[in-house]
């Protein structure tokens, strides 16, 4: 499509090309323009599987409004901005629900090398049955991450059910190389009951995969701050990536979780909240809050794994950590921030005691930073080299201190 406007009897619209009968699932429809403008209402998307390809200049295609998928396929967004969009209201009856502030899909959602930011699922009903799912993003299926971010998205209501202030995602989550941050799953009516108000950055019923990738300044007023996992999943998997500064929690899980080479700080509540099986490889956890680790309480239970750093711990959970974990030091972190890379990092002052504690791994090449693409894997990564080992020892934690790195703190940031 050639015409960035919005009126659907220009057959060079974004509107009339998707909906020309010619456009058929699988197909791919190039938008070679800076900015479109969803004046005349949701874009509506009837193809199973649909491709919308940004014009691949300095900076991606920007659409403003909401994207009603429709199809139970796949989704594909790519160099894309999705903003301002006020999310998608399907006809419930009695049930009063906003889906997806930018892009909603019954079928699945691909976005690469794409951002989502801005956009709301607002819902103003003055009813108990009502609910707000995704603020940026809702999928039915499942979520892919590539090189993207969700951010500064909110879902609201007044009063009911809230569940991803990022993304409702109704199947599984993959993300790699991106960003999720600061995300709001809320409502303005602090009287009412928010113990339904999950999610802040993600809401999640199945499976969670999530590498190389920031998940930071999320919010939600109950549950899990950053991700939040439903009772559909069997598996949750974080490595090489920073979850900090999210509200309440960091990370709720609700099944088998292994988190390895992973930063997990400065959370408002705790680090990492589970009462399933848990196995924490490389990973430093410090400055959540009440907790770092919140475990179960069933007698026996004990974290698998091994080179790690939890600061903050009970004896009791002292005892059901791994018995080489590192606790009650401070590990000097560096505020979130650029320390090179696709995404933010905290990076370890010299004369932390997580640099050349961890487990050299020779399967592990770079750190959350990323290096030159590794084969086979089919997603490259940014082209910069992070060596995940570059001293005695691979260091604890998402961030590894380059030999040719010297970080010193100023003495300001210390430990809370």
């Amino acid at each position: 499509m050639t015409d960035c406007g919005d009126d659907v009897f220009d057959s060079a619209t974004l509107r009339s090309t998707v909906a020309n009968p010619s456009v058929q699932s699988g197909d791919t429809v190039a938008i070679a323009c800076s900015t479109v403008s969803l004046s005349t209402g949701e874009l509506a998307i009837n193809q199973t599987n649909l491709t919308l390809l940004g014009a691949l200049a300095l900076l991606p295609t920007s659409i403003a409004g909401t994207i009603d998928h429709e199809g139970t396929g796949v989704l594909a967004l790519e160099y894309l901005t999705l903003r301002d969009g006020g999310g998608h209201t399907p006809d419930m009856g009695t049930l009063h629900l906003t889906r997806g502030g930018c892009v909603y899909s019954k079928g699945s959602v691909v976005l690469s090398h794409s951002t989502v930011a801005g956009c709301s699922a607002y819902n103003g009903a003055q009813t108990k049955y009502v609910a707000a799912q995704g603020g940026g993003v809702f999928a039915a299926h499942n979520l892919i991450m590539v090189s993207s971010s969700i951010s500064y998205n909110a879902a609201i209501t007044l009063g009911g059910r809230i569940d991803g202030g990022g993304a409702y995602v109704g199947g599984n989550v993959v993300a790699k190389y991106s960003t999720i941050s600061g995300n709001l799953a809320t409502l303005p009516n602090s009287n009412v009951d928010n113990s339904a108000m999950r999610g802040g950055g993600l809401w999640v019923y199945g499976n969670v995969s999530i590498s190389n990738s920031t998940i930071s300044g999320n919010s939600a007023f109950s549950g899990g701050g950053g991700i939040e996992q439903g009772i559909g999943g069997t598996s949750f998997y974080v490595s090489d990536s920073t979850i900090s500064g999210n509200t309440p929690l960091g990370l709720l899980v609700y099944s088998s979780a292994t988190i390895q080479n992973s930063t997990i700080a400065f959370n408002a509540y705790a680090g990492v909240s589970t009462n399933y099986a848990l196995t924490l490889k490389n990973t430093l956890i410090a400055g959540n809050g009440m907790y770092d680790v919140r475990l179960p309480t069933t007698p026996g239970f004990v974290v698998q794994g091994g080179n790690n750093l939890v600061r903050t711990v009970s004896d009791k959970v002292k005892a059901q950590l791994p018995p080489d974990t590192l606790t009650g030091v401070c590990p000097l972190l560096g505020p979130l921030r650029d320390n090179g890379g696709a995404t933010l990092t905290h990076a370890l002052y010299s004369g932390s005691p997580a640099i050349d504690a961890g487990a050299d791994d020779a399967a592990i090449a770079y750190d959350q930073r990323g290096g030159p693409q590794p084969v086979p894997d089919p997603i490259p990564p940014p082209p910069l080299a992070y060596a995940r080992d570059s001293g005695a020892h691979a260091d604890i934690g998402a961030y590894e201190t380059q030999q040719r790195d010297a970080i010193f703190s100023g003495g300001l940031e210390g430990c809370p």
